[in-house]
Parts: structure tokens; C-alpha cells; sequence
């Protein structure tokens, strides 16, 4: 039975299992089980949300996971709804992006590239709380950051321009215009390989972004100060939104939801007349013109010459043959390849802190709980 008291510990336990295990679906289910455990009842059991963003990042070094979005989704959530714990949080997420060339390696469908999308949204949101500013942008302008999913690239150029927004202000303030000036020029140096990409949405927002930015760079050359109408763009925070919050809405008065906008056009008889066409004798012609009937022979002849024609083709697309033929056709069990796959190695994200150190200290804090009684 999961309490406060001993969910650390089964969580490290947990875990101990997970570098351990061998096959990816197991780690996957221990994954799972892992957030079930602590996002229950909305992480009633959660004494220590710095101890979670840790086990949630530690999970992202798991390699073939295929819940990618679901750590993600975790890190979002506990960063949106705990104002307290967003420091630490953009702290770790900086860490991601600057080493997001080791994630971005699997960018196969839920894979754990899927959490720099968490990681982007969290840095580009909470950017005041960045200690580098200036280095966590550079790492979501490089090249290799056009590998990743259209979506993630999506989130990236969307909240770079918060990034940015936020160094602008920062550097106006200071009266450093000259570096505010070289994160524009550096904006509109990066901003065009996202703008070639083969995603719809990171092309518009790019453009878009990249526009704004040469207009920004205009304003200051003209020395205009221009950071407080940026920021303005990207004004208030966005809050948590409950799941029934919609059904909370009152209808206002006079609107009936039931009633037709515009009403529905009249059934007619004259859908069932036949249309009249300019062909009208043609096809009467060839109506009064009986076809002869063929023989079996004749007509497995012309199966034949189709078939025949069809394979010679290279226009024509093949059906493809029935699982069950495809079941009958195939190798048996023995002689499929099997090759022993090494994942003893974790993947080590550099400066990011182990979850145990917050179960020794809340050990160590239970021992003096103990001795002051």
C-alpha cells in the first residue's frame, strides 16, 4: 500500500528494476507503473516534487522506451500546477535541450525525444526563471534540432521567440544593446532551416517568427527600443485547466443549442429524376447494342491478358497478399535471427541529480524527527 512515508522507497525499488531489466516492454510496464504510483489522486502522496522532476528525468535516459509522451506529459503537468517547483524545473529542462543530440537519436513515434517538447514549452514559458538565457537559446537553434518530430520542432521555434523576448528585455535593461542586437542577427542567421522544413507548422511559424525578427532588427539599428512590445506578445501565464471545467459554463440567455443556425434545405422528388445530359442519343445508341456473351474459355483468356498486363505495368499498384498467405509463406520461428542486444550501458545526462540523494535526506530527516521526541 503506497503511503508518503514509503513511496520513495518503492519508487527507488522500482527503479533499481528498471536498469536492471532486460527487455524494453518490461521496463516500459515498470515505466508506466512508476508515474501510476505517483501522479495518483493528484500526487497526494508527493511530499518532495523536486524528488519527482528527478525520477521523471532519470526515466528519460532509458533508450527504446515507448513513453516518451508520457514522461513528457508529467513534466508539464507538475510544472504548470506547482509554481514552487518551477525553478528546479527549468533548471533540468535546460539541461535537456543542451544535451538534446543524445535524445534526439530516437525519434521514432512516443520515443524519448518526445520529451524536449516538455523540455522547450517548460524553458520558453518560464524562461525568467533561466540562469543562461543566451546558452539555453543557442541549444534550440542548432541544426541537429531539425531531425526531431515536425511537432517538437513546432514548440521549439514557438518558444525560442519567448527565449528571446525574455534576453531583449533583459539586455535593454542593462543598456547591452549591442547584445541584444547579436541574438537578433543570431535569430535571423538560424531561423531559415526551420523554415525549409518539410512540416507545414514549423514552416509558417518560422516565417512568420522570421519576419518579426528583421523587423525587430530594423527598429534597432534605429535604436527603438523594442523589448517591452515583444514581451507584451507573450504577456500572463497560462493556468491549468480543469478536465470538467467546460461543463461549469453557463449557456447564455437566449441561446437555444438545440435550434438550427440555418434550416436544412427541403426534400424534393426531383433527386430521383434522372439528369438530363447533352449525350442523351449516344447513350442510346450504345444501350440498344447487346454485347455477346462469352465462353468460360474465352473469358479465363481475358483474365489471363489482364493479369498479364497488369504485372508489366509499373504504374499499376499490386494488392497485397492476405495475412493468412503471408502466415503460410514466411519462415518458421527457427529461423529467425535473434540477436542479443546490450543495454547495460544508461544513457548519463551530465549535471542532472539522482533521485537518491532526496531519499537519504528524507532518511536523514525522519532520524531527527526521532531523536528530538
Amino acid at each position: 500500500m503506497v503511503s508518503k512515508k514509503n513511496l520513495m522507497e518503492i519508487v527507488k525499488k522500482l527503479m533499481i528494476h528498471v536498469d536492471k531489466a532486460e527487455g524494453t516492454t518490461y521496463r516500459d510496464e515498470l515505466l508506466t507503473k512508476i508515474i501510476d504510483i505517483c501522479s495518483q489522486s493528484n500526487y497526494q502522496y508527493i511530499t518532495n516534487f523536486e524528488w519527482y522532476i528527478s525520477i521523471l528525468v532519470e526515466l528519460t535516459r532509458l533508450e527504446g522506451t515507448r513513453h516518451g509522451h508520457l514522461i513528457a506529459s508529467q513534466m508539464l503537468d507538475v510544472a504548470i500546477r506547482v509554481k514552487a517547483i518551477r525553478k528546479f524545473a527549468v533548471s533540468q529542462m535546460a539541461m535537456l535541450l543542451d544535451n538534446a543530440h543524445l535524445l534526439a537519436s530516437n525519434t521514432q513515434r512516443n520515443g524519448i525525444c518526445e520529451v524536449l517538447y516538455a523540455a522547450a514549452w517548460i524553458c520558453g514559458e518560464f524562461s525568467e526563471h533561466l540562469e543562461e538565457p543566451q546558452q539555453t537559446l543557442e541549444a534550440m537553434l542548432r541544426p541537429k534540432v531539425t531531425t526531431l518530430p515536425g511537432h517538437i520542432q513546432a514548440v521549439y521555434v514557438q518558444n525560442m521567440v519567448k527565449l528571446y523576448a525574455s534576453i531583449l528585455q533583459q539586455r535593454e535593461q542593462a543598456g547591452e544593446k549591442e547584445v541584444a542586437q547579436e541574438a537578433t542577427q543570431m535569430m535571423i542567421d538560424r531561423l531559415p532551416q526551420f523554415v525549409q522544413s518539410a512540416d507545414l507548422e514549423v514552416q509558417e511559424r518560422a516565417s512568420c517568427i522570421l519576419q518579426l525578427m528583421k523587423y525587430i532588427q530594423k527598429l534597432q539599428i534605429k535604436e527603438v527600443p523594442v523589448a517591452e512590445e515583444v514581451t507584451a506578445l507573450f504577456a500572463g501565464e497560462l493556468n491549468p485547466v480543469a478536465p470538467k471545467a467546460q461543463k461549469k459554463v453557463p449557456v447564455p440567455e437566449g441561446l437555444d443549442l438545440d435550434a438550427w443556425i440555418n434550416e436544412p434545405p427541403s426534400d424534393s422528388d426531383s433527386e430521383d429524376e434522372k439528369p438530363r445530359t447533352i449525350f442523351h442519343d449516344e447513350e442510346q445508341r450504345h444501350s440498344k447494342q447487346r454485347q455477346p456473351e462469352m465462353d468460360e474459355e474465352e473469358l479465363a483468356r481475358r483474365r489471363e491478358v489482364r493479369k498479364q498486363e497488369q504485372a508489366n505495368n509499373p504504374f499499376y499498384i499490386k494488392s497485397s497478399p492476405s495475412p493468412q498467405k503471408r502466415y503460410q509463406d514466411s519462415p518458421g520461428v527457427e529461423h529467425i535471427p535473434v540477436v542479443q542486444i546490450d543495454l547495460s550501458v544508461p544513457l548519463k545526462v551530465p549535471g542532472l541529480p539522482a533521485s537518491d540523494q532526496y531519499v537519504k535526506l528524507e532518511e536523514e530527516r525522519r532520524h531527527q524527527q526521532k531523536l528530538e521526541k
